[in-house]
């Protein structure tokens, strides 16, 4: 016989659960939270991607959002132009601190916030702002690969879950990331051969 498969439960039903749990039966937030869970789960829902949250699909405040929308205008206000690598990683840095350490729920909370934010679509654009930093000037070679790598770290834990996989490969994020990575290990090869020819003449002079 095979398994009773779980009813998907929509972020909209269940934040009315909770406003109906504080306006009509007096809970305070946490309380209308656990009770809104325990009735879904008690009816066969399945939770994961709902925010459990009193807030819930209200997530503009969320860390995980402001730190979204900083990497994302820092990649955008560099489109005409040169990304600064330095900064990308920065911000990359940032936004993966919300996650690291986190297990269980709490690191489920994190992810879903972030497929809610498109926080796979900001990190894929900042790889590709770090990577043609890179290819421009040779100078910031090693700095947009390390900018790279930060991206490319911050994106793994959100890859356990289906819907960040899903704008993963809606922005080809695969063969945008084998791209990047061939052009950045390319770039860098040829700054450290440059670097290596400069030091040879030095010797020889």
């Amino acid at each position: 016989m095979a398994p009773k498969r779980s009813l998907q439960l929509k972020q909209e039903e269940f934040d009315e659960s909770v406003k109906t749990n504080m306006e009509d039966f007096g809970m305070e937030a946490d309380e209308a939270v656990a009770s809104a869970v325990e009735e879904f789960t008690l009816q066969g829902y399945n939770l994961d991607g709902i925010i459990k949250t009193s807030s819930g699909g209200d997530t503009d405040s969320h860390p995980i959002a402001v730190a979204t929308r900083a990497l994302s205008d820092a990649t955008n206000n560099a489109a005409s132009g040169t990304a600064d690598p330095q900064q990308l990683q920065q911000l990359v840095t940032a936004l993966q601190q919300h996650f690291k350490g986190s297990t269980g729920d709490e690191l489920k909370q994190a992810v879903a916030v972030a497929a809610k934010e498109s926080t796979v679509t900001a990190l894929v654009a900042a790889a590709k702002a770090a990577a043609k930093a890179g290819s421009i000037s040779s100078i910031s070679s090693i700095d947009s690969s390390a900018a790279l790598i930060a991206c490319l770290k911050a994106l793994k834990p959100l890859m356990t879950w289906p819907a960040c996989r899903a704008s993963f490969l809606t922005d080809h994020g695969a063969e945008t990331v084998q791209q990047l990575i061939r052009e950045s290990c390319s770039v860098l090869g040829e700054a450290t051969a440059a670097t290596e020819v400069q030091q040879q003449q030095q010797l020889a002079a």
